[in-house]
């Protein structure tokens, strides 16, 4: 629940890693005071969790600036909003997976593609799953596999 994410923030300042999946009763609240509290968070697991939404990750972006690892698949509330924050906040980011986020486009992975050196992506597209190895590689040469699902 966002009480138990909120007494995460007020008492693990250390906390380095967290997995929540299918938490539908966790929104935006939690997830802001974990980033409120956790600025040492390295890696965030938050997969189909329905209450979470473009602001909440804003907020992870801009406040956990050690984050190399964030993982939301199939975050229905999460947008292009989201990845241009972590493009802009997110340097360490390494890996991102958003795969089932219906909100995203091209805009926020471009802005990725663009801003985020080394990170890998994971997204789902028009039904076909998209696994890019390397963004910062010229067009001719991304490394990128594509099945259906």
């Amino acid at each position: 629940t966002d009480a138990s994410l909120g007494a995460l923030g007020s008492f693990s300042r250390e906390l380095a890693e967290l997995h929540i999946a299918g938490c539908e009763a966790i929104t935006d609240a939690g997830v802001v005071a974990v980033a409120a509290g956790c600025a040492k968070l390295g890696a965030f697991l938050l997969d189909t969790c329905s209450g979470i939404t473009d602001a909440g990750i804003c907020e992870v972006a801009k406040r956990c600036t050690l984050l190399h690892t964030l993982q939301a698949i199939g975050c229905s509330g999460i947008g292009d909003e989201s990845l241009l924050a972590l493009a802009r906040h997110s340097r360490s980011l390494a890996r991102l997976d958003v795969r089932g986020c219906s909100r995203i486009t091209e805009v926020g992975l471009e802005a990725c593609d663009r801003d985020l050196k080394g990170c890998r992506i994971f997204a789902q597209r028009s039904h076909v799953r998209i696994r890019v190895t390397s963004y910062r590689s010229p067009p001719a040469r991304r490394q990128c596999s594509a099945t259906a699902p």
